[in-house]
């Protein structure tokens, strides 16, 4: 991105990721087109976003729980890396590389999913448990 946070370069794959050619993006302001909104659907204001930190701030931003949008109004998850890029000490632009994480997304949901059954798993377990032994005992104590 250029200081402007413009498109000066777009690799493929992020391109199709992000449902456009390289050309629709070559120019075009990045914010704008894939990090205009929050997961939650609110408005993602440029002063809040981290990546332009690094374009005016010059520092190094990663994050690993973001979402970007596509082209055609659906989200995905993405952990990104941004980076100024620097001659000398002034900021000439910066550089995003992100990787889609939806998969990584569906495996946490299932593992949460499976800790949930096995908390319930382990409760009923305790239960049976504490009516076998109160059952147990009832014959002993009349003997």
């Amino acid at each position: 991105m250029d200081l402007d946070g413009n498109h000066t370069f777009v690799n493929p794959s992020a391109a199709k990721m992000l449902g456009y050619e390289v050309r629709e993006l070559t120019g075009r302001n990045s914010h704008s087109t894939w990090h205009y909104l929050k997961s939650d659907g609110t408005k993602y204001p440029e002063r809040e976003c981290p990546i332009y930190s690094s374009l005016k701030e010059g520092v190094i931003h990663v994050n690993e729980n973001e979402v970007f949008w596509r082209k055609d109004g659906s989200s995905f998850p993405v952990a990104y890396l941004s980076a100024p890029i620097m001659e000398g000490d002034k900021i000439k632009g910066a550089v995003v590389s992100f990787r889609d994480i939806s998969e990584r997304k569906k495996l946490e949901e299932r593992i949460r999913q499976y800790s949930k059954e096995l908390e319930r798993s382990n409760r009923d377990l305790d239960n049976f448990a504490s009516i076998a032994a109160h059952d147990l005992r009832a014959p002993l104590r009349v003997v």
